[in-house]
């Protein structure tokens, strides 16, 4: 297994690892109720989203792929956020190319969304009480001084034919050496079942965010643990069982999904 970023191509396939990926996950049973019945409007509509997260400068999708068939076995969507030098180098690395293509595709999503009709897997109250959701907690918990500047995991997602055998481990290393190069902590929102993986690779949980707190439709009880790794207080290749061939330390476990989202929010997904 190796890692490398994703190119534009790919995005079809990430898309549709993310679709199965989350099928039965709790978040998406409350934002995409209707995702069984329209499975196509569903897969599509995260084809669109991770196109959204690959375009954006400041992002990086890593995907993780099998060494002998070269099939993608999951993916991350990880994002430098902050106001230091080092975060403005990865927007420079982002490159005029993608500052093309987001302009390009853009115009292309505006007329699809005018001539295509809505997905009739989404439930849109939700979703935009969803938005409001993801507006807020970044405003304040990760907005705080000594958090804004930071790695955020965003989403991640593990194909379900290679749960439980390392990939998620594989994907947040990634962020987490580039944390400990840069002295910068990385945080994620974990689901629940997810939680005591990164509690193995060394993150600590902070807050819970309660997503539809005050919501008329009754999702209270959807819950995600905050987490922040800081540099120095674990190894970024954790207690490995085995390493890749680029050096990155594999660990027996996986996960499906950190922070993700309906356009550029954030997701939960369990074990």
């Amino acid at each position: 297994m190796y890692l490398r970023e994703a190119r534009l191509s790919d995005m079809p396939a990430v898309g549709k690892i993310g679709a199965r990926a989350f099928i039965d996950d709790p978040l998406f049973a409350i934002l995409e109720p209707g995702r069984n019945a329209y499975y196509e409007d569903y897969e599509g509509g995260w084809i669109q989203r991770v196109r959204k997260y690959f375009l954006k400068l400041e992002t990086r999708v890593i995907l993780a792929v099998d060494e002998e068939s070269k099939d993608i076995s999951g993916f991350a969507v990880w994002v430098r956020e902050g106001d230091d030098p080092a975060a403005d180098r990865w927007r420079d690395e982002g490159g005029i190319l993608k500052r093309i293509e987001f302009k390009l595709l853009t115009i292309e999503d505006k007329i699809t969304a005018l001539l295509s009709p809505k997905s009739r897997s989404e439930n849109p109250a939700a979703l935009a009480h969803f938005d409001k959701a993801v507006e807020q907690v970044d405003a304040t918990i990760w907005s705080q001084e000594g958090r804004h500047i930071r790695w955020h995991l965003y989403l991640l997602a593990v194909s379900p034919s290679w749960r439980k055998q390392g990939v998620g481990s594989l994907l947040t290393s990634w962020g987490m050496e580039n944390g400990a190069k840069e002295g910068v902590i990385c945080v994620l929102e974990s689901s629940p079942a997810g939680k005591s993986l990164y509690e193995r690779l060394g993150f600590k949980m902070i807050d819970v965010w309660v997503p539809f707190e005050g919501s008329k439709e009754g999702f209270e009880q959807l819950t995600a643990p905050m987490m922040v790794w800081q540099p120095g207080t674990a190894k970024a290749n954790g207690a490995a069982e085995g390493k890749t061939a680029n050096g990155v330390a594999i660990e027996d476990g996986s996960v499906n999904g950190a922070r993700g989202g309906t356009g550029m929010g954030k997701a939960i997904d369990p074990l």
